[in-house]
């Protein structure tokens, strides 16, 4: 199915260097009114906690800004991909006519 290719997706924006993963550290304040100490997953809500994040980079900055100078609707958004997806499973399933899907 087209959801297995999300991961795909997601390695080919960092191989192509469009974007790369950052690790971050959070540290989250304790409740001093609290009688108990507060625990997520088994840690103090003092621990730092690792979160990752996609960062765009210089190359993926330019992308994004020459898609929007070139006024190509969509190409910088999420919805080309859904709408893409949604027109490839309308082919699949014979409800829609892949010339003119590629036509439009």
């Amino acid at each position: 199915g087209l959801d297995a290719t999300i991961a795909d997706h997601v390695q080919k924006v960092l191989d192509r260097g469009y974007a790369v993963i950052v690790e971050s550290e959070n540290r989250k304040p304790k409740q001093s009114s609290a009688p108990k100490e507060k625990r997520i997953e088994g840690r103090p809500i003092s621990e730092k906690i690792s979160s990752r994040r996609f960062h765009p980079t210089n190359l993926g900055v330019a992308l994004i800004e020459g898609y929007s100078k070139m006024k190509v609707p969509g190409m910088a958004t999420p919805d080309l991909r859904k709408q893409m997806e949604c027109d490839i499973s309308m082919i699949s399933e014979g409800r829609q006519d892949a010339q003119k899907v590629i036509s439009e």
